[in-house]
């Protein structure tokens, strides 16, 4: 019998169903062992040697693989063709070898696609463990593992409410606030526009002002309002006559097939997944054998795959559509490694595959694989210029003719940010000839800052400046948002205040280690221990050199002094200077007091100098001049139309809140972030005040469902109830349908919000209840609505798979219920001794009091 290792459960079935009879083939069900989390488990002094520690919850699935691996001839280790799979295979062989139960003969085996062919063909001819790999894995692991266990450390203590820091996950929030900055420092310039609508042959186009009073025009070349009235009046007066048309002929050719990099950036835009789902999908359509691995930096295909692909388009196009010679692509990206097979279908004659989120994935990948092996289209760019008649004033008028699709027949690439090429179709026009004039129109527009990033465009910088990995970009990005240092709203990163805080003491006085060029040289050097070309530990070394004394020196500061630096450092976005020209870091409570940056419990603020005489403190992210405000009065921003009652702003305790009335009758509302509109008002504060909003009485229970903001954000409140909204905005507009809706998904129990699920696993095997991913507070779990189960650390929520999570209901629901610690009862205080009282003699039985007792 041979033995035959895969990480998956859903792998090892169908590659057992492959292998047949002779073979029996088990999981590993992911990592089997790690360092410990805690310090101490690299030893930089010993060469940097690791102590590694199995998973406890491996127990049962190494039992099995020792069982197996006694009796069996030879041990074949196909886990994924990557370092992460290079390493799984390594612990297993280590552990065996711990156990001395290891076969005679030993092997590694890996394939690109779980298909009869490939799996067959790889088992039948293994190779040796790949220590190069092993080595850069070690190398990683043990970086990752020291920076994160030395500088987290310092971060608690030097900057509180600090949560941690990482070698690719510092430089990544780095981006993000930096680009928080340019926004923030954009001044937009005012512009404007002229076009007229013209008309030849019954078919409208658009030519816009390129040449006004014998000048050029550019985008922001006229700047007034004044300007562009005079050049919309010059135009609207001319006579225009087509003086040139310029045809030019354009190839425009397909796109290599998906990267891990690409296609998270391509199922961002056009299905709106995260980097997260993406890979989680995929690697379910990689288990079912529908696509190839899907972690691989390569864009090249199989000859057998190209030839496929090529069959596939001459049968669903004609022959026009299939270029002379196959398309051969190569790599781009900076650091491209391990150079396996880009993402592809393993069968071009199947155009669907699954269903939901797995058949829109699966459509992107075929599409995207297919068009790479199709014709180039062949477009024709049209461009037109009218002059006047005088020659001081030009239009021009632009279009594209697609003469031959070619790959656009099938697939079209997405973009992030949108272009001003004008795509439209022009009628057919010749010099001399003199379009009708309809109107013309001059718009008013300002420039625009940069974009903020979204998950494709965050993870194209990351590539392009070669950062980290493709494959860790999900963890990456996922760790920001757990940590709470980015937030996410409509698909673009806002850094927020802890996120900038961290990003400016990191630049202060780590700036070495989230320099770019410094991250990206030490991937390099990772990838030169993966080619066998460095050595890892001279790698670490030479890193830890002056890591560590670096960490030590900041160590060694006293919180106050870090504070004060961080006061100077970031100054500008602190202070920044005030509309009024005044000095911006001048108390606005007490006028003569000055503002600077101080640490607390809870992370830092911007208090007064005069403390304690002047109590103004903002937050470090908070507006100048929306501190505390106490000492500056409260603001009263109106009165109510209705009662007469004055409308006023105060800050406490917990942040800005609004008050009406006295007494009894007072009226208080906390002041949401995200406002509706954006700025505070009467109108606004009044629609506060009068919360909760009575939505409507809910069809089933006919009780009361009410819409308000809370402690925690807006809600919903039925039946004693709470169902978290999104925005509070939802809470004025929300209706019925909706808020039904919203209070039928909320999980069962008084006080909890609704949670949707990270990913809908399928039906338990054995009960048919569905199994889903959720996120709790401690962590991610399965239910299947019965059962809860805690994920182990050892299993990652990215590539769980539905036996996975049946099992772990199994096992937890064997255990039975969770069992309450009964707190042990009080013990009795033993009464205090009583001193004895000397006896007196009997008295008469006349009025005689009774002595008090001694206490």
């Amino acid at each position: 019998m041979k033995l035959v290792v895969v990480e998956s459960p859903a792998k090892a079935k169908t590659i057992e169903k492959y292998l047949g009879p002779g073979y029996t083939v088990l999981a590993s069900y992911g990592h089997v062992r790690d360092l410990p989390r805690k310090d101490g488990s690299v030893r930089p002094d010993d060469g940097f040697e690791m102590d590694w520690e199995v998973y406890a919850d491996k127990s049962r699935q190494l039992k099995a693989i020792t069982d197996a691996a006694k009796g069996a001839e030879a041990l074949i280790l196909a886990t994924d063709p990557d370092r992460e799979g290079e390493a799984i295979s390594w612990h297993v062989l280590e552990l065996l070898k711990k156990k001395k139960v290891l076969p005679a003969s030993v092997g590694r085996s890996t394939f690109n696609a779980i298909t009869k062919a490939a799996v067959t063909e790889a088992i039948a001819h293994p190779r040796e463990l790949d220590h190069d790999l092993i080595d850069a894995y070690r190398a990683r692991r043990a970086l990752d593992y020291l920076v994160g266990f030395t500088l987290s450390p310092v971060l608690w203590r030097k900057l509180p409410g600090a949560k941690s820091a990482g070698r690719v996950q510092s430089v990544a929030l780095r981006l993000v606030v930096e680009r928080e900055r340019e926004i923030e420092a954009f001044k937009p310039q005012e512009y404007w526009s002229i076009s007229a609508a013209m008309e030849q042959s019954g078919q409208g186009f658009v030519a816009r002002l390129s040449r006004w009073r014998g000048d050029k025009i550019d985008r922001l070349t006229i700047g007034a309002e004044g300007d562009a009235m005079s050049a919309k009046a010059d135009i609207e007066t001319g006579h225009f006559t087509v003086e040139s048309v310029d045809v030019k002929p354009q190839r425009r050719n397909p796109p290599p097939p998906f990267t891990t990099s690409t296609l998270q950036q391509e199922a961002a835009r056009k299905l709106g997944f995260s980097a997260s789902h993406t890979m989680r999908v995929a690697q379910g359509l990689y288990e079912d054998g529908a696509i190839t691995y899907m972690r691989t930096d390569g864009v090249q295909m199989d000859g057998s795959a190209i030839s496929a692909a090529r069959k596939a388009i001459a049968e669903r196009y004609d022959g026009g559509y299939v270029p002379d010679k196959p398309r051969i692509y190569k790599s781009k990206a900076k650091n491209a490694q391990e150079a396996h097979e880009a993402i592809r279908p393993t069968d071009f004659s199947k155009d669907r595959a699954g269903s939901g989120d797995h058949a829109r994935l699966y459509d992107l990948i075929f599409k995207r694989a297919m068009a790479s092996q199709m014709e180039s289209a062949a477009l024709e760019r049209t461009a037109v210029e009218l002059v006047d008649g005088t020659g001081q004033h030009a239009l021009r008028a632009t279009g594209q003719v697609v003469k031959f699709p070619g790959f656009l027949a099938l697939y079209t690439e997405g973009r992030d940010d949108k272009d001003d090429d004008d795509d439209s179709l022009l009628p057919a026009m010749k010099v001399g000839d003199a379009p009708a004039k309809k109107s013309v129109d001059a718009v008013q527009s300002f420039t625009q800052p940069p974009p903020r990033y979204s998950e494709a465009s965050l993870v194209k910088r990351l590539e392009e400046l070669g950062i980290g990995r493709p494959s860790t970009y999900a963890s990456t990005l996922q760790v920001l948002k757990d940590r709470e240092y980015v937030k996410v709203e409509k698909n673009r990163f806002f850094a927020e205040e802890s996120g900038r805080l961290v990003t400016g003491f990191l630049e202060r006085f780590f700036e070495r280690y989230v320099a770019y060029d410094f991250t990206a040289g030490l991937e390099d050097q990772l990838d030169e221990i993966s080619g066998g070309r460095a050595d890892w530990q001279a790698v670490l070394s030479a890193f830890w050199k002056d890591f560590k004394p670096k960490t030590e020196e900041v160590m060694e500061r006293k919180p106050s002094e870090v504070t004060a630096e961080l006061d100077v450092f970031l100054s500008s976005y602190l202070f920044p200077p005030r509309d009024d020209g005044t000095d911006p870091r001048t108390c606005p409570a007490c006028t003569d007091g000055r503002l600077a940056l101080r640490g607390g419990r809870f992370g830092a603020f911007v208090a007064c100098s005069n403390y304690p005489e002047c109590r103004y403190t903002r937050r470090f992210a908070q507006p100048d001049g929306e501190g505390n405000g106490a000492d500056a009065g409260p603001e009263e921003l109106g009165k109510d139309p209705a009662s007469g009652l004055a409308v006023t702003k105060k800050v406490g305790r917990f942040g800005p809140y609004l008050e009406m009335g006295e007494g009894d009758a007072k009226k208080r509302a906390s002041i949401p972030r995200d406002l509706p509109g954006g700025e505070l008002t009467l109108e606004s504060a009044l629609k506060l005040l009068s919360l909760p909003r009575e939505v409507g009485i809910h069809p089933e229970s006919g009780k009361e469902i009410k819409a308000g903001i809370g402690r925690y954000g807006p809600f919903l409140l039925h039946d004693g109830k709470y169902t978290k909204l999104s925005t509070t905005e939802e809470v004025f507009e929300i209706g019925m349908n909706a808020a039904v809706v919203k209070i039928a998904e909320a999980p069962v129990g008084r006080g909890r919000t609704a949670r949707e699920p990270l990913k809908v696993l399928g039906a338990h095997p054995r009960t048919e209840a569905e199994i889903k991913l959720m996120e709790g507070r401690y962590g991610a779990y399965v239910t299947d609505g019965t059962t809860n189960a805690t994920l182990p650390k050892s299993i990652d929520k990215d590539v769980l798979t539905l036996e996975e999570a049946a099992q772990l209901i199994d096992e937890r629901a064997a255990k039975g219920p969770a069992k309450k610690k009964r707190k042990a009862p009080a013990k009795k205080k033993a009464p205090a001794k009583k001193k004895p009282v000397a006896k007196k003699p009997a008295a008469k039985k006349t009025t005689a009091k009774k002595a008090p007792e001694a206490e």
